[in-house]
C-alpha cells in the first residue's frame, strides 16, 4: 500500500489511499501518522509491526470505539513505550487518555510534530483551532 497525502482544506490532510481494498483501522491508522508514533516520532516500521500498538484514546472499557477518531499509532505496548506512558499519566496526557463524558473526534491530541490536532473517522487530522473543545 502506498500512501499519497491530498488537501482537504487549511490544516487538513487525509491520506489517499492506493492499492489493495480492504485496509484496517490499524493499517489506517498507520497510514494516517506516516508510519511514526504520533506522539514522539519514533519510526513504527511495518503496519503490521509488533514495535508499536494502536492506542484507544478512549478506553474500551469506558466505552470507547475502534473507530479511527479514537485510534492513535504509538510505539510501544500499553506498557511500555509512548503507550504505556499515556496509560500511566492519565492526568498529563493531553487528549491521549478521553474521558467516557467526552467525544475523541472533538478533544485534541498533542502531536509530536503537529501540535494539537483533531482525529475523525475518515482517517484525516486536522489542527485544532480551539472551537472543538470539551
Amino acid at each position: 500500500m502506498e500512501l499519497l497525502w491530498r488537501d482537504v482544506g487549511p490544516g487538513h490532510q487525509q491520506p489517499a489511499l492506493t492499492g489493495p481494498a480492504g485496509y484496517d483501522v490499524r493499517e489506517g491508522v498507520w497510514l494516517r501518522e506516516s508510519g511514526r508514533c504520533l506522539r514522539c516520532g519514533r519510526p513504527l516500521g511495518e503496519p503490521r509491526s509488533p514495535s508499536w500498538s494502536c492506542h484507544h484514546r478512549q478506553l474500551r472499557s469506558q466505552g470507547g470505539s475502534d473507530g479511527p477518531e479514537n485510534r492513535a499509532a504509538l510505539c510501544g505496548s500499553g506498557t511500555t513505550g509512548c503507550h504505556g506512558w499515556a496509560h500511566h499519566n492519565r492526568a498529563d496526557a493531553a487528549g491521549w487518555v478521553v474521558p467516557s463524558h467526552g467525544d475523541p473526534a472533538r478533544v485534541p491530541v498533542l502531536s509530536w510534530d503537529r501540535g494539537l490536532i483533531l482525529l475523525d473517522g475518515e482517517f484525516c487530522w486536522s489542527i485544532w483551532t480551539g472551537e472543538d473543545d470539551q
